[in-house]
């Protein structure tokens, strides 16, 4: 009852990993487990610790900083067994200095223990799936700013998003909170279609085009200028290629996508979410940013 959002998902996350570890161990294919525990790492770290900063430092021993550090401790725990077998000399440090300094009971050893059993019940793939589009909501965000040049610590007025699935939209919107602090806007809107933030432009890749389809080219060129792109975008990231006049058939490799922010705004997209920053300053913000840079250099 006590866990926040973020505790049920990287619980979920993990316990995904363990399910994904011993299937891939099954199959001898370590090299896939590795890939997707360093995936895991940089999710724990860079998201979830992070996120959780506040909890784990504030002074009060409540509910809500034991739920933290009983997550966190949960995880940690189960991520050293499953990563035992592969790297045996370090997880049998970390397994001393956590499980063995907190639990004089428990084995002497990681390589002792029970491999972890996979809790189907915590895997909400429904969450995972919202927390994630959250995450890369905030990550386009960032990429918006450092297109930018516009430092984190300078305000700005808005953000402005756009996502097809109403559920994940509706998520974002009950977390903005998030977003916002992420970010450093003022405030979170939802807007219908992305080509109000960005404007693509598809150029054909001459060197595969040229050896496919030889003097075609010319026509391809011509049809792709007279083409809605919008429309051919969404087929190319739906399907990874696009039809042509049911003549050319043209792969993600046989095109280059370039994209050109609307007037006033930064903007990234991917994996079906776009995002722009609206780079208006008025006074006030400018204001806030000199104060927060004199609060940096005071500290």
């Amino acid at each position: 009852e006590n866990l926040s959002i973020l505790d049920k998902w990287i619980i979920a996350k993990t316990h995904l990993l363990i399910q994904y570890a011993d299937q891939s161990l099954d199959t001898y294919r370590v090299d896939r487990f590795m890939k997707s525990f360093e995936v895991f790492l940089d999710e724990l770290s860079n998201w979830y610790i992070r996120r959780n900063r506040r909890r784990f430092w504030k002074s009060e021993d409540d509910e809500d900083k034991k739920s933290a550090y009983a997550t966190l401790f949960h995880v940690l725990e189960n991520v050293i067994k499953i990563i035992a077998p592969v790297l045996p000399f370090v997880s049998e440090v970390i397994y001393q200095n956590l499980i063995r300094n907190s639990d004089k009971n428990s084995l002497e050893s990681v390589h002792l223990c029970d491999y972890p059993i996979v809790i189907k019940e915590y895997i909400n793939k429904n969450l995972i799936k919202n927390v994630d589009a959250l995450k890369k909501t905030i990550e386009l965000g960032r990429s918006a700013r450092s297109m930018s040049d516009f430092r984190i610590r300078q305000p700005l007025s808005k953000a402005l998003f756009a996502v097809e699935d109403d559920k994940i939209s509706k998520f974002i919107a009950k977390n903005k909170d998030i977003v916002l602090d992420e970010l450093n806007v003022k405030s979170i809107e939802r807007i219908s279609e992305a080509s109000k933030l960005i404007k693509y432009k598809i150029k054909p890749n001459l060197r595969t085009l040229g050896q496919k389809y030889g003097s075609g080219l010319s026509k391809i060129k011509e049809i792709l200028d007279e083409s809605n792109i919008d429309s051919l975008i969404k087929k190319m990231k739906r399907d990874n290629q696009i039809m042509l006049n049911n003549e050319y058939k043209l792969e993600r490799e046989d095109v280059f996508i370039e994209t050109t922010p609307a007037v006033g705004f930064s903007a990234a997209s991917d994996s079906g979410i776009t995002v722009g920053l609206s780079l208006d300053l008025n006074k006030d913000l400018i204001l806030e940013g000199i104060v927060r840079d004199i609060v940096r250099v005071i500290q």
